[in-house]
């Protein structure tokens, strides 16, 4: 499956978060250019593909406490092309990945926020246990 989700709202669903509620592992989520925004960590329980119009175009901003995307699943979340940000008044990790593997194309990640004297979180990736990174331009 694969559908295409717009800033606006005007895409094959309202909005980013419902889109990865809804659909499928193994589907595609083509962002257009534009903020879409996760108020909430999204913990993804299957592998995926978000590509957007480039990282200076496609924007992913959270607000989330601890993290803003967590993956734990066999298989591969692709992220392309786009930013990924955390801009939230709390600690969090931008990505979270404790399972499977995160494949990164042409992605910038930023705004991982660590509170004084805390050993955890503020990461913009934080793999753990045998999860694997793999990032290329």
């Amino acid at each position: 499956m694969s559908l295409a989700i717009h800033a606006d709202g005007s895409g094959d669903l309202a909005t980013l978060v419902e889109a990865l509620a809804f659909v499928a592992g193994g589907s595609t989520l083509q962002l257009s250019p534009g903020i879409f925004d996760l108020p909430r960590t999204v913990e993804l329980d299957k592998p995926l593909t978000i590509s957007g119009a480039g990282r200076d175009e496609t924007r992913i901003v959270t607000q989330a406490d601890s993290a803003g995307i967590g993956f734990g699943a066999d298989g591969i979340l692709a992220l392309s092309d786009l930013t990924l940000s955390h801009d939230g008044a709390n600690p969090a990790d931008v990505i979270n990945i404790h399972a499977g593997e995160l494949h990164l194309e042409g992605c910038r990640i930023e705004g991982g926020k660590r509170a004084p004297r805390q050993a955890f979180f503020g990461a913009g990736i934080f793999a753990r246990n045998e999860a694997i990174v793999q990032a290329t331009e």
